[in-house]
């Protein structure tokens, strides 16, 4: 038995098949399969049921997986702790962002560098399912994120709430807002972000009777090129008021008076490892800016 093998063992005790957490983990399926069969040999006792058309454990895996947990957790606290113990050691903070999110990160970047000039910020990219898979897997210290996401075994801090735009190509009407969404739309609708995941599919659960006419949806999750495409009147769009910060296109950017729709953001971590003094830092920073937004 050894860390890789439990590190595999705890992404299949928290997928539904083996097929899932081979995905996960980037690596082929016969693979995970036989470190599963080897770490099985290596205790004496089947960890999963294999009759069974979803995965799930066995009472000795169950066990296993609780305490695989705690030994990952306790050998990550380690290797901080003495990584730390030497001062020239430079601490790496990885963070993960979303593609609508980014505007959060310059003030709280400015600052940690003056608090921490000696820290090395790597930021990531990406959905944010992925990036909570990347937490899942430590590749990631924490990430902002747009929710609904799986927050399974996920530490999370909602940071704010905020409503959505209609956006289409710029117009002679002076409208300022519409009253509802509307039913039919003359374009497509470019929604942001893709898969039916996280901001695309919280805007298409408003959408019903829009959906129902089989119209044609299309996800873009890179917003400059969304906002392009609306400004050539290629499509028009439903966006979170941050998605237009900062950004300067002759498009028509409408209120929806009477809408639920709202997008919420916030960060996530994973509750099986430990924060550094660093990380905590960071986190408390981008807590008290966005309270300071709020006030002001």
């Amino acid at each position: 038995m050894d860390i890789k093998q439990l590190t595999y063992f705890i992404t299949i005790a928290e997928s539904k098949t083996i097929t899932e957490a081979a995905q996960k983990l980037h690596m082929a399926q016969p693979a995970l399969s036989q470190s599963l069969k080897a770490l099985e040999e290596s205790v004496g006792v089947p960890l999963i049921n294999r009759d069974k058309r979803q995965l799930s454990l066995t009472h000795s895996g169950d066990i296993l997986y609780q305490e695989a947990k705690k030994i990952v957790k306790q050998i990550e606290i380690t290797k901080h702790k003495v990584s730390s113990s030497n001062k020239e050691q430079v601490e790496i903070v990885n963070i993960g962002i979303n593609t609508i999110s980014s505007h959060l990160l310059l003030p709280v970047i400015r600052q940690m560098k003056k608090d921490y000039p000696q820290v090395k910020l790597n930021i990531h990219q990406n959905e944010s399912n992925h990036l909570s898979q990347m937490i899942r897997k430590n590749e990631l210290d924490f990430a902002i994120v747009r929710f609904p996401i799986n927050t399974t075994h996920l530490e999370t801090i909602l940071l704010e709430e905020e409503p959505y735009y209609f956006i289409c190509s710029k117009s002679t009407n002076k409208r300022t807002y519409i009253e509802t969404l509307p039913r039919r739309l003359m374009t497509p609708l470019i929604l942001p972000s893709n898969q039916a995941l996280g901001t695309y599919q919280a805007i298409l659960n408003q959408l019903t009777d829009y959906t129902k006419s089989h119209q044609q949806i299309s996800g873009c999750s890179d917003m400059e090129l969304l906002l392009t495409m609306v400004e050539a009147d290629m499509g028009c769009s439903i966006v979170p008021q941050s998605a237009l910060k900062d950004k300067s296109y002759d498009i028509d950017v409408l209120s929806i008076k009477d809408s639920t729709v709202s997008s919420s953001y916030g960060l996530i971590y994973s509750k099986d490892k430990e924060l550094t003094p660093t990380t905590t830092h960071f986190i408390n920073l981008l807590t008290q800016i966005i309270k300071k937004k709020k006030i002001a």
